[in-house]
């Protein structure tokens, strides 16, 4: 296969893009807390501020894999490492000052046992993925 067209460089773009997802996503439901100041009248008709805020959502592909993401945080909350795990997965893709080797290192874990949970999340974050698209 031709370099980034293997499913762990999809999901390691997919996990890598997490942050900025989910701002754009958290920024989308956000509501305004202050009242339009411009003077026109409101319309009159009723609304529901809320629950369109709630339903904003990114474009579709995006949306998925904000969510594949968010489906992989949630399963590795079910291993007893999920501290350990999750942090890995930040400073290797979310901050990037880290190899997974340097990530092992610090979290106090064999260059294996890293290996092995990078895989698993993203084999988590694929297999949610490949099921969506």
């Amino acid at each position: 296969m031709s370099k980034g067209k293997t499913w762990q460089d999809k999901a390691r773009r997919v996990v890598r893009a997490y942050p900025r997802l989910h701002a754009e996503l958290q920024d989308l439901q956000r509501m305004s807390v202050t009242p339009r100041l411009s003077g026109m009248p409101g319309g009159g008709e009723a609304g529901r501020a809320t629950e369109d805020a709630a339903l904003r959502q990114l474009p579709p592909d995006e949306q998925t894999a904000h969510d594949a993401v968010e489906h992989a945080l949630r399963m590795l909350r079910l291993h007893r490492t999920a501290a350990k795990r999750r942090r890995l997965v930040e400073l290797v893709y979310w901050r990037a000052t880290h190899t997974i080797y340097g990530a092992g290192v610090e979290l106090g874990v064999s260059e294996e046992t890293a290996q092995r949970w990078n895989a698993d999340f993203l084999l988590c974050v694929q297999s949610y993925l490949s099921a969506r698209w």
